[in-house]
């Protein structure tokens, strides 16, 4: 295919760390003899107009088909020289090539292509990476919590005729003023507030204390900093609020007759037992996902890479389409949303990096996924559904589902490599801190 005499010619040229500029040249003889090849094997099948089928000269057929079919034959030279050089070179392209010009002449077409490549990731240093790895147990009084919080869901509410305190439900109508003047979503009726929940602004839920049903009372307040409206930030607001009734939170008894309302028939022991595989099976799924997040954090800040805008830009766009597409899947006109490319950035650099240093980290290290694991791993996302055997089946069925399976065992079998190599200190957590968004401010530090 390559070098003089041959099909195509081909040079390359580098128009900087990662461009590239490929150019092609193809004898217009060779593409005549191809387009004479094409158009002869069409003849016993094509069909014109006022000719019978396999008797359509073949000067009609190049008339009617000639110009598709030759642009066809370029078209397949052009990808044909691309996996060439890709396929020799051993080169990891980046994006879709493009065409940048396209010349003929009565001796060649001479076709030049634009082509980016990745960089070439040399080393990966995991050696001297500093993580810290989350720990975690659940304890009794965690489960003591979690079946407190269970018993409140199950809850009734007891009217009272007492004055309202914290954590008492008030059912209120109110009508509120800036200035004398109504503003967006200022009024509310048969409105339920739990003292001290938040569901209100702090200082509103304050002065529904020791409000009895029936009463009528004017409430004055500044809107926060933090509203969302940003309009009403650091507004004062004025409400008129009628007290429809006031009643406390009765919580069943943690009883077996409890257990039984849950679906448990064995007690409270069965309802327990259940809680506590529950709670620790979250908590595993917690650990993994914030521990990786630290290891793949540390793993690009260790190892910068210096990556062309078009990459960048490539994935920030892609990153921006999907942000787009939750919004409308959860009913909110996108249309009315605008976007900055420019915000997706940092996270889109921090994307590529990663997958090529883990690209970089599975090659070296020959890692394939665990058979075992990729199994178990599809297991555990099957028996979150009624019919757990039918999503084994499709994520064995489908190549792009049992490829994106692989991919998460990789990128754990990844994970236990760095920690293998990398200096761990280990920070031990409680339940809550680990199940939450934000890290302990004083966690327990132990060097492994």
């Amino acid at each position: 295919m390559f070098g003089g005499g041959q099909i195509m010619q081909v040079t390359v040229e580098s128009m900087n760390e990662f461009s590239h500029r490929m150019t092609v040249t193809v004898k217009v003889a060779n593409i005549e003899r191809d387009l004479q090849n094409e158009l002869s094997g069409m003849l016993p099948t094509v069909k014109i107009s006022g000719f019978r089928q396999g008797k359509v000269p073949l000067r009609m057929v190049k008339n009617v088909y000639g110009e598709s079919t030759r642009f066809k034959i370029i078209n397949s030279f052009i990808k044909d020289s691309m996996r060439e050089i890709v396929t020799h070179n051993k080169i990891n392209i980046a994006g879709e090539p493009r065409i940048e010009t396209i010349k003929e002449d009565d001796q060649d077409v001479i076709y030049t292509i634009i082509y980016e490549v990745f960089p070439d990731v040399q080393e990966v240093k995991i050696g001297n990476l500093h993580v810290d790895k989350i720990v975690s147990s659940v304890q009794e009084t965690d489960v003591l919590t979690m079946l407190n919080e269970l018993r409140e869901q199950h809850s009734s509410w007891e009217p009272l005729k007492l004055a309202a305190k914290i954590k008492n439900v008030v059912k209120i109508d109110y009508y509120g003023s800036i200035d004398g003047k109504k503003f967006d979503c200022s009024d509310g009726c048969d409105v339920l507030v739990v003292i001290g929940s938040g569901s209100m602004p702090p200082k509103f839920e304050q002065q529904l204390v020791g409000k009895k049903a029936g009463d009528k009372t004017f409430i004055h307040m500044i809107f926060p900093d933090n509203c969302h409206d940003k309009s009403l930030q650091g507004q004062d607001v004025n409400f008129e609020v009628t007290v429809q009734s006031v009643a406390e939170r009765k919580s069943p008894t943690l009883d077996d007759g409890f257990a039984v309302l849950c679906g448990y028939s064995g007690g409270v022991a069965e309802l327990k037992k259940e809680v506590v595989s529950n709670m620790e099976s979250e908590l595993t799924v917690a650990l993994n996902i914030k521990n990786k997040k630290k290891i793949m954090e540390m793993l690009t800040v260790s190892n910068e890479l210096t990556l062309p805008e078009i990459f960048i830009d490539h994935e920030a766009r892609h990153l921006m389409e999907q942000e787009n597409h939750n919004l409308i899947k959860q009913g909110i006109n996108a249309d009315k949303v605008s976007f900055d490319i420019d915000n997706f950035k940092n996270l889109a650099k921090e994307r590529v990096s990663l997958s090529l240093l883990i690209n970089k980290i599975v090659h070296d290290n020959k890692i394939r996924p665990d058979r075992d694991r990729v199994k178990l791993k599809i297991d555990s996302i099957a028996a979150k559904y009624k019919n757990p055997e039918d999503i084994v089946s499709l994520c064995m069925k489908s190549e792009e589902n049992l490829l994106n399976i692989e991919m998460m065992v990789i990128e754990e079998q990844v994970v236990e490599l760095i920690y293998k190599h990398a200096k761990v200190e280990t920070i031990s957590l409680t339940f809550s801190d680990a199940m939450s968004f934000q890290l302990a401010l004083q966690p327990n530090h132990t060097n492994t």
